[in-house]
C-alpha cells in the first residue's frame, strides 16, 4: 500500500510541472489573442475613420452619388454595430488585464464617435441642416484625437 501511495505521489509530483507548462502555454495563447484583438481593433477604428471621411468627401466633390454613398456608409455603420457587440463581449472577459479592459473601452468610445460621425453625415445629406454639420465635425475631431492618442500617431 505504501509503495502504491508513493508511486501516486511521485506521479502527481511529475505532473505538476506539466500542468504548469500547460498553464504557461494557455497564458501565452491568451496574450497572443488579446494582442491580435487589439491590433485588429486599432486597424478597424483607423480604417473606419478614413472610410467615413472618404465617403463624405466623395459626395462633397460630386464624385459619388448621395444614394450610393448612403448605401456604402450604411454598410460601414452596420459593421460598426457588429464590432461594438463583439468588443463589448471581449471587454467583459476575465482574460483581460485592467489596462486591456480600459483600452477596450477606449476602442468602444471611438467606435461610438465614428457611428455618430456617420449618422450625422447621413443627416447632412438628408436635411442640409447646419446643426448636423457641426455635430459631424465635433464627432470627427474627437474621434481623430482619441485615435491618435490610442495609436500613438504623431502629426
Amino acid at each position: 500500500m505504501i509503495r502504491f501511495a508513493a508511486k501516486g505521489v511521485l506521479a502527481l509530483a511529475l505532473c505538476i510541472p506539466l500542468f504548469s507548462g500547460v498553464q504557461q502555454v494557455r497564458a501565452a495563447e491568451d496574450t497572443a489573442v488579446v494582442e491580435a484583438i487589439g491590433g485588429l481593433s486599432a486597424a478597424y477604428v483607423y480604417q473606419t475613420y478614413l472610410n467615413i471621411g472618404m465617403i463624405g468627401d466623395s459626395v462633397a466633390n460630386k464624385s459619388m452619388e448621395p444614394d450610393t454613398a448612403k448605401q456604402l456608409l450604411g454598410s460601414v455603420l452596420g459593421l460598426a454595430d457588429t464590432i461594438t457587440k463583439q468588443l463589448t463581449a471581449v471587454a467583459k472577459s476575465d482574460k483581460l488585464s485592467a489596462d486591456d479592459q480600459k483600452t477596450m473601452q477606449e476602442f468602444l468610445t471611438i467606435i461610438s464617435l465614428l457611428k455618430t460621425q456617420g449618422s450625422e453625415l447621413q443627416q447632412i445629406w438628408s436635411t442640409k441642416d447646419e446643426a448636423h454639420a457641426k455635430k459631424y465635425e465635433s464627432a470627427r475631431t474627437l474621434a481623430w484625437d482619441k485615435i491618435k492618442t490610442l495609436l500613438g500617431i504623431k502629426e
